[in-house]
């Protein structure tokens, strides 16, 4: 039994298999081959044969047969000289003047086609005179002996024409005997008489010969014969006359009626392929005549060739199974090995090994299906963030995701969502009441399903969830007509608000990640229109790619009100420009860095006001920023700021007048170069001119323009002694622009010009 165990292995069978598979379709392969293609190149074989058989009878018919005909037709033409010498006899007598000009006039036609034309005659019956290219041969005086043996045989056709077989053509002018036929014609009456006349053209057989010699194949006869089987023609050296009447093949033709064929028959006791063709007006039969052998040997070269390739192929099969089955038992050995383990007396059926693997492995795979199914919902939650983020870029990862899920995605177009719940209320709920919120409206969602939109949903985080919109019908009504749906939904249900941002329509699934960037550039916008519970993405989206500013007149007027201390003025001016933000076209970013300048300029004002960041005002209000979730409230947070610093300053006078001051002081020397007017200097920390000018003067005891001039002038003169410049770069130094007037100041000041303080003090 062991000798032939190797017979009972894997390897074994899997060689034999791919052996026996590949020899039964090689062998199927080159039968259908060898059929299919042998037939269709014996086709093309035959087609081509018959191409050639009508392209010889054309040919004949042009070289040959339409030039005898053009002879006829330039005799009896109406300007030919013939017309006026057909009427050879007058009054009885033969005009032997006529007669040669008849003669010149056949034999200049003959030199013309003296290629395919033998000898022209005219024979006229009513003076029974036959005309050759040499004169006359015979008339009623002459002997009749002296015509061809052939004229006594002229048959006459209804339509005009006829012709006499090819024989071997003896005439009188002739120099030497050829083979040929007689075509003959009926001349018409030049007037009343009773016989009629003919015209004769003697037609060389090897005119014919030499037409199909050049279309012949090698191994074929061609002939041309007649409607009684005489051979007008033929490629082979025969002797005429000559006829075929009695051939099979001749039989056949006759039978069938058609005036072409192609059909298989012995000839002369060879099975031969015979092809035949008509030329019409003669009634003659073009012939082709080739053993069946020669005729397709080019397909039996094909067929040899398939039968070596076949053999050949087989071979290499036996080759390759035997190499590849080994690549592919060398795994398998190595499992089989692994499944024996320690075990070596085990069983030597490696099938019943593998048997008893993959039955194990059967368990393995129900466990499988089991944990699959129990964690459809995180796939498919998976499947949903792999669509939004372009982790799925194929389609066959998508039909992967989708036969886990058991979903289809097929529509006219695909939308991604994002569905944002309240965040006030979902952060009251426990952790488990917000997931089985989340739970039970994703489910709803997926029950959407109609027959124009379906969806996918899966949580996006702990207040909202993505949809995955599949439409047959993007019609926006259709859309909106589903979030409006939702919305109610979960207002009466659950009792609170949402908002959903539809994200823009696209082609295929695997471009709903551009969607969801169009909704999350959306999502920038919800700051500044809570009000809206539906929003498309592409109704906001060109928003971002606007570059248009706010004119500046909006921030100064803000700051304006703050600074006279008019509170509603204040709301009204910062009213303003929060609706020109929400109304107007600007992108997401400008608009935050215009609140954050808002915020600024309040800031800069609570600073102006001595209000620190210990106080506990300034630490609510902090508190209270952190809440604001929309433009409106953050328009409420800044009215309460606003109300806030008026009521303080308004507590703490006295000691911000002296802040103020402090202020003012600090930043005169600070900015001893810059514009250090009232108004400028005033709008620094956020006080009006005339009140600025108020406390400054009692605080002071001087006015503020002096107080300026005086830190200027005690500025200059330290820089006169300190630097090496000239009187004219201290003057810039200290914030004037024309030196006279610096010097006129300066002189007020210390009695001296500033170039003799420098030599006096230095």
């Amino acid at each position: 039994m062991n000798k032939f165990k190797r017979f009972n292995t894997v390897l074994f069978k899997l060689t034999a298999s791919h052996i026996i598979i590949a020899a039964l379709a090689v062998i199927f392969v080159g039968i259908f081959v060898n059929i299919i293609y042998t037939s269709y190149f014996n086709k093309q074989i035959e087609t081509s044969n018959n191409i050639i058989l009508n392209n010889l009878k054309d040919f004949i018919d042009k070289d040959i047969l339409e030039k005898a005909d053009s002879i006829y037709l330039s005799m009896i033409s109406d300007d030919s000289d013939m017309q006026q010498y057909l009427d050879i006899q007058s009054s009885g007598t033969t005009d032997y003047k006529k007669i040669k000009n008849v003669s010149e006039i056949l034999k200049n036609q003959q030199v013309l086609n003296a290629d395919w034309c033998m000898n022209l005659y005219i024979y006229e019956g009513e003076s029974n005179t036959l005309i050759g290219i040499n004169g006359i041969i015979n008339n009623q005086t002459g002997a009749r002996n002296q015509r061809p043996e052939w004229f006594g045989q002229i048959i006459e056709s209804q339509n005009g024409f006829s012709y006499l077989p090819t024989v071997s053509l003896d005439s009188i002018f002739a120099y030497s005997k050829q083979n040929g036929c007689i075509l003959v014609r009926k001349l018409p009456r030049v007037r009343e008489v009773v016989n009629d006349s003919y015209l004769f053209c003697e037609v060389s057989e090897e005119a014919f010969a030499a037409v199909m010699r050049k279309t012949a194949e090698e191994g074929a006869e061609l002939l041309i014969v007649d409607s009684e089987g005489n051979v007008i023609s033929s490629t082979e050296s025969i002797r005429y006359p000559y006829n075929v009447s009695g051939q099979e093949y001749f039989g056949e033709i006759m039978q069938s009626g058609e005036s072409s064929g192609f059909f298989k028959s012995r000839v002369d006791g060879t099975k031969s392929v015979v092809a035949y063709s008509t030329i019409e007006r003669y009634n003659w039969i073009v012939l082709d005549i080739m053993p069946v052998k020669m005729y397709y040997h080019a397909s039996n070269l094909v067929n040899a060739v398939v039968v070596i390739a076949c053999l050949i192929t087989i071979l290499l099969a036996f080759i390759i199974s035997n190499f590849f089955a080994r690549s592919i038992y060398n795994p398998i050995k190595t499992i089989i090995n692994g499944i024996r383990g320690e075990d070596k007396e085990g069983s030597d059926n490696e099938y019943a090994i593998i048997n008893t693997a993959i039955m194990n492995m059967s368990g393995a795979i129900t466990n499988l299906e089991e944990t699959i199914e129990n964690n459809r919902p995180l796939i498919k939650n998976n499947l949903v963030q792999s669509l939004i983020y372009h982790k799925i870029t194929t389609s066959e990862e998508l039909e992967d995701f989708l036969k886990i899920t058991g979903r289809h995605v097929s529509g006219e177009g695909f939308t991604a969502s994002l569905l944002k719940l309240d965040k006030s209320v979902i952060e009251k709920l426990t952790i488990e009441n917000g997931s089985v919120i989340l739970y039970n409206i994703i489910n709803e969602i997926e029950g959407l399903d109609n027959s124009i939109s379906s969806y996918i949903a899966a949580q996006h985080d702990s207040e909202s969830i993505v949809l995955i919109g599949i439409h047959k019908n993007t019609d926006r009504d259709e859309l909106m007509k589903d979030a409006q749906y939702l919305e109610d939904y979960i207002a009466s249900n659950y009792y609170m608000s949402c908002i959903m941002i539809i994200g823009s329509i696209v082609d295929t699934p695997l471009e709903l990640y551009r969607s969801f960037d169009s909704v999350i550039t959306a999502q920038k916008y919800k700051f500044l229109m809570p009000k809206l519970s539906v929003v498309f993405a592409n109704d906001i989206n060109y928003r971002d790619e606007s570059n248009i500013v706010m004119s500046d007149e909006y921030i100064n007027e803000f700051r304006k009100c703050l600074n006279v201390g008019s509170s509603a003025k204040s709301r009204k001016a910062l009213h303003a420009i929060l609706n020109e933000l929400i109304q107007g076209d600007y992108n997401a970013s400008y608009c935050n860095s215009k609140m954050l300048e808002i915020v600024s300029v309040v800031a800069n004002y609570l600073k102006a006001n001595n209000i620190k960041s210990t106080d506990p005002m300034y630490t609510e209000l902090i508190n209270d920023f952190g809440k604001v979730e929309d433009i409106y409230e953050f328009e409420e947070w800044l009215v309460k700021i606003i109300d806030r610093i008026f009521a303080f300053a308004k507590e703490n006078t006295k000691d911000s007048t002296i802040v103020i001051v402090d202020n003012v002081k600090e930043y005169v020397i600070n900015n001893i170069a810059e514009d250090l007017s009232l108004n400028a200097v005033s709008e620094k920390v956020f006080v009006s001119p005339q009140y600025l000018s108020k406390v400054f003067k009692e605080h002071m005891g001087m006015n503020f323009s002096e107080y300026v001039t005086n830190c200027r002038m005690e500025k200059a003169a330290e820089l006169l002694l300190s630097e090496n410049a000239s009187v004219e770069t201290i003057a810039g130094m200290v914030g004037y622009n024309t030196p006279h007037y610096f010097i006129k100041k300066f002189k007020e000041k210390y009695g001296v010009t500033p170039k003799m303080y420098r030599i006096n003090y230095s």
